[in-house]
């Protein structure tokens, strides 16, 4: 045998497709439909622009609320801590201490667990304060004497940032012999967590019912996305096509309408975000605190888009399911 004839390839076996040399595989088939398909959609959503622009302006405006509200959330919980953290316990000593003894309580609070800064105001101090930032000259100087005590204020630790810890912290402070009263500077903390509380309720529901309205408007798009196709749905069926190929467009341009809506929520957000900025350390600063509104990360922005192209898929899936019945020929 020659080497000619040893190089010729195999005739088929009878019966056998043949088999074309570089055909794609099963998988890559699979991969060029996908990439066929979201071109297309892309050019269909291209060629009705205006269209495209308000179907996913109405699902942007659907996402915005509920993402503000999470920006406000993440805010206020940044507050939350730090405030807890600066919660101040203020340690009123009793009538007539001798200022060398309240000064030894002082340091005596100041080796204790859990306490970051302890600071000692003596009575005198506190009423020449008194007298320079209200103008009290003429009632201070009136005065037999100094009916002010001494005050010892109390930092706590900030891993203690629970109001019942910082509560208990109070109480154990207030057993000093030396203390006549100890007042817990934090009933604010107390709101705020309320208010926190309050606006996670509000989160939920809020985000469920735009969530809600966003399936709504992706399930009408595709209802009448799949109406003005019927026909080509009954040929597609007729010669073979299964309801996953016929359902395909349909998931992709709910897809891509939700992540449409996705990209303009972020940028409203974080327009509203930058427009407030400075309005709002403003007002903080007024209050000498240090505070910067903070938007949306690189990774929050990546979630936004995840769940408007989720909340298309599944509204798209949704309608698909139910309006293919519809379509199916006689």
């Amino acid at each position: 045998m020659t080497n000619a004839q040893r190089k010729q390839p195999k005739p088929p076996a009878r019966g056998a497709a043949p088999v074309k040399p570089g055909a794609p595989s099963p998988f890559q088939a699979y991969l060029d439909h996908h990439r066929k398909v979201a071109l297309s959609v892309l050019r269909e959503l291209n060629s009705k622009p205006l269209s495209s622009l308000f179907t996913s302006a109405v699902i942007g405006a659907a996402l915005v609320f509920p993402v503000l509200l999470v920006i406000a959330l993440s805010n206020l919980y940044s507050i939350n801590y730090d405030w807890k953290g600066a919660a101040q316990i203020s340690l009123f000593m009793k009538q007539g201490l001798p200022e060398l003894d309240a000064t030894r309580v002082a340091d005596e609070i100041r080796r204790r667990p859990n306490i970051e800064t302890v600071k000692f105001i003596s009575n005198k101090q506190a009423l020449e304060d008194l007298k320079n930032r209200y103008d009290f000259g003429h009632i201070v100087g009136s005065l037999d004497q100094n009916p002010l005590p001494h005050v010892i204020l109390v930092t706590p630790a900030v891993a203690v940032i629970d109001l019942e810890q910082l509560k208990a912290t109070a109480r154990q402070l207030q057993q000093i012999p030396e203390v006549a009263e100890a007042h817990l500077d934090a009933v604010w903390v107390e709101r705020l967590r309320n208010v926190v509380q309050l606006l996670e309720r509000v989160l939920w529901t809020v985000s469920l019912l735009f969530g809600i309205s966003v399936l709504v408007i992706i399930g009408n798009t595709i209802r009448l996305a799949i109406e003005s196709r019927r026909e080509e749905i009954i040929v597609v069926k007729l010669v073979g096509g299964t309801d996953a190929f016929v359902c395909r467009p349909f998931l992709y341009l709910g897809s891509m309408l939700g992540m449409a809506g996705g990209v303009l929520a972020v940028i409203v957000v974080q327009s509203v975000v930058v427009f407030l900025s400075k309005p709002v350390e403003a007002l903080v600063l007024s209050y000498q605190g240090e505070f910067g509104l903070s938007g949306l990360g690189f990774l929050a922005t990546l979630l936004v888009l995840i769940a408007g192209a989720a909340l298309g898929w599944l509204g798209a899936w949704l309608a698909v399911r139910r309006h293919l019945r519809d379509t199916e020929p006689v």
